[in-house]
């Protein structure tokens, strides 16, 4: 696919194409600010908006530390190119409405985003996926900071950075911790998620468009900050890190249980997985990540080899709906893309084999 507004690298540098932890595969740093003086995106008129882009592309263009920054312009992408740009980069629903001027900025780490004229002027974003969330931070905290001496950001001294959803007002943060928590949730352990988020300042959401409460696709839980207005970025981070922490562990407990007990019912979900992943015609989504996710727990469990769990975490995250639209170049129809999806991973676990 040889597209000149569309960057050809994001094919090959994924934020999840490095090792990291089994359980944490991705940490989501968010920061939304406005261009005082002008109107929330949605109530802008299109010259405005074109101003707004001007001046904030303008001042990324130039920021340190970002390797070769492309703006993409969204009115010049289909609807799957976006959707694959929404995937790549973990970004939330119901931050895009199709309005003039909007597009982001990217850079060849394929974990950097600027986005422009979205929900708001600029969000900000970082992808981390090697578990150096402190680092992560710390580099998009210091773009922030030299965006601040070009643009001048709309700030009240009661309500900190203002932006157009008042939840996000204050720090403007919000901060997506992605955790894979198979064997805690499959375990049904009283210990759930959820009761751990009633305590804590964040809430528990699942990752995609099709959210059923209480069930999470590919068993990756999501933990968000509940609010950023009269609460401080440190002690925000502190609070959802301490609670990754406290979820991680559970989940290490409950993998050593089932290491050390005798838990056939589990073998039994992993085996009809594998055969599920290796001989299926067609695959929906949520059915390939759900099966995926045991795939990736059999593996810490030894009972699956001949695929590494990175090897496992780019099938899991490049089966996706726009991934294979976009790398497959066609415009294909819901049965098609349910057949691509499955050719794809029979060809991705080609080595796997199940030694249960």
């Amino acid at each position: 696919m040889k597209d000149a507004n569309f960057p050809e690298f994001l094919f090959n540098q994924t934020p999840w194409s490095e090792k990291g932890s089994a359980f944490w595969p991705a940490s989501a740093f968010t920061l939304r600010r406005n261009i005082s003086r002008h109107h929330f995106p949605h109530k802008q008129t299109e010259a405005a908006a074109r101003q707004v882009l001007d001046e904030i592309t303008s001042s990324i263009m130039g920021l340190p530390n970002l390797e070769d920054p492309m703006y993409i312009d969204f009115s010049v992408l289909d609807p799957a190119k976006r959707e694959f740009i929404f995937e790549h980069y973990f970004i939330p629903d119901g931050i895009y409405e199709e309005r003039p001027h909007q597009g982001i900025i990217t850079d060849k780490t394929g974990s950097f985003l600027a986005g422009i004229n979205l929900t708001d002027h600029l969000t900000l974003q970082m992808i981390d996926c090697k578990g150096s969330w402190h680092k992560t931070w710390e580099v998009l905290r210091n773009f922030e900071r030299e965006l601040c001496k070009k643009l001048d950001f709309s700030f009240s001294n009661r309500f900190g950075y203002l932006t157009s959803n008042y939840y996000s007002c204050g720090t403007g943060l919000s901060l997506r911790l992605y955790l894979h928590l198979p064997a805690l949730l499959q375990l049904d352990d009283p210990e759930n998620p959820f009761y751990l988020s009633q305590e804590e300042d964040f809430v528990i959401t699942q990752m995609g468009d099709d959210k059923e409460e209480g069930v999470f696709q590919g068993d990756l839980v999501v933990l968000q900050n509940k609010r950023s207005l009269g609460i401080s970025e440190d002690h925000m981070l502190h609070t959802l890190f301490r609670g990754a922490s406290k979820l991680i562990n559970r989940e290490n407990e409950c993998r050593t249980q089932i290491k050390s007990g005798n838990y056939p019912e589990m073998k039994d979900m992993i085996a009809r997985s594998f055969g599920i992943l290796m001989h299926s015609y067609q695959m929906p989504t949520s059915e390939a990540l759900g099966a995926l996710s045991l795939i990736k727990l059999g593996i810490d469990l030894n009972w699956v080899e001949g695929v590494s769990d990175l090897e496992v975490n780019k099938i899991f995250f490049k089966c996706r709906r726009g991934h294979l639209l976009v790398e497959d170049g066609g415009d294909h129809t819901q049965e098609e893309i349910l057949h691509k999806r499955a050719e794809f991973i029979h060809s991705s676990l080609k080595d796997a084999r199940l030694i249960i």
